[in-house]
């Protein structure tokens, strides 16, 4: 059985696209209406605006953004599987159609609660009857709470949550849910979008985290992020769509065939998953394909770097240099420092140590 991820979201298309052909919607009806939750994502302006309370914008809201979302959510369990072993209480604040917890689904994520809390019903109960198609074991153990759970949590997941509230808000929500942390075995995972906003809120989460001990687990080589306030890191993925998601796209101008998010996992119990030593990176941009060289910028201890091979150079030894992808983790042997530019050679090494995108499940 092939569990790629790309395969694990066709499953989640399956159970979406009957609901949608099912309801009583228009597709043009809602494909607009996808437009207009759109416009609502992006504006700046963070008044509360319950966009879950009719019907039409549950079933707009699962059309799109739904899976895009949990397909964000497939990477970071792949990747950060190992975190999510013995984790038996989770708990996601503003959970929407459970998207977190529907992942969790596709890539048989054991626990033994999954409490889950949103100011609209009737949108937890949408992804509770999809999560019930996907993994009757999952669904049996969601409940809904109100708006926290009275039980110590070992996963806390907040997605898209910051980016909808204020400052002071952020310091109360995070402030209520280390609350309700199990100090020994907790893990707090923070989803934003992959905008300079969505990063500076990571940033901003992890300074309040850290005071109160804290641990950024990302697979960050630095402890201080050095891009300038003018950059921000993000990952960018190529997003499978379906067929009635291109057809939206193509009827609302919305693009969404790469996606870009950024997230921060934090625990005061858990260690990294990898040390950095010197000859180790993490790529933080996309490959550039240049006249007769590719580039690209990868994260150290020493900081940001830019790194490029001449086309003519590639050899068996360092042709995975063209495979690099932002997340992506990689060790580099064997190069020659041109000014500000590490130039590869014929007898450079690249070793991919571990892939962000298209992981495959066991």
């Amino acid at each position: 059985m092939d569990n790629s991820l790309e395969n694990l979201i066709k499953k989640l298309y399956l159970q979406t696209d009957k609901i949608i052909q099912n309801s009583s919607y228009s597709k043009e009806k809602i494909a607009s209406t996808v437009k207009d939750l759109s416009d609502i994502f992006n504006t700046r302006d963070k008044k509360i605006f319950n966009y879950m309370e009719t019907e039409l914008f549950r079933i707009a809201y699962l059309a799109y953004f739904y899976p895009i979302n949990v397909y964000k959510c497939l990477h970071i369990l792949s990747f950060y599987r190992e975190y999510f072993i013995n984790k038996k209480f989770y708990f996601d604040l503003g959970a929407g159609p459970l998207t977190f917890y529907t992942a969790c689904a596709l890539a048989k994520i054991r626990a033994d609660k999954f409490f889950a809390h949103d100011k609209n019903i009737e949108i937890l109960q949408l992804g509770k009857y999809v999560i019930g198609k996907l993994s009757k074991n999952i669904s049996d153990n969601i409940l809904f709470s109100l708006p926290y759970p009275n039980i110590k949590i070992n996963v806390i997941f907040l997605g898209n949550i910051i980016s909808e509230i204020r400052e002071n808000e952020i310091i109360e929500t995070l402030s209520s849910s280390l609350k309700i942390c199990e100090p020994k075995n907790n893990l707090i995972i923070i989803l934003e979008p992959g905008t300079k906003a969505g990063f500076q809120n990571i940033l901003f989460a992890k300074n309040l985290l850290k005071e109160r001990g804290y641990q950024f687990l990302n697979t960050c080589p630095t402890e201080t992020c050095p891009l300038t306030e003018k950059d921000w890191c993000h990952e960018n993925l190529i997003f499978p769509r379906s067929q009635f998601i291109e057809y939206i796209e193509n009827k609302t101008g919305l693009d969404n065939r790469f996606i870009n998010f950024t997230y921060g996992i934090f625990s005061s119990s858990d260690n990294k998953i990898l040390n950095f030593d010197e000859n180790t990176y993490r790529v933080v941009s996309n490959l550039l394909d240049r006249k007769g060289e590719y580039a690209i910028y990868l994260c150290c201890k020493q900081g940001l770097q830019l790194f490029s091979l001449l086309k003519r150079h590639i050899t068996n030894q360092n042709k995975d240099f063209i495979r690099l992808r932002r997340g992506d983790i990689v060790q580099v042997k064997n190069f020659n420092t041109l000014s500000k530019i590490h130039r590869l050679n014929e007898n450079s090494q690249v070793l991919i140590l571990k892939k962000f995108d298209n992981v495959i499940f066991s």
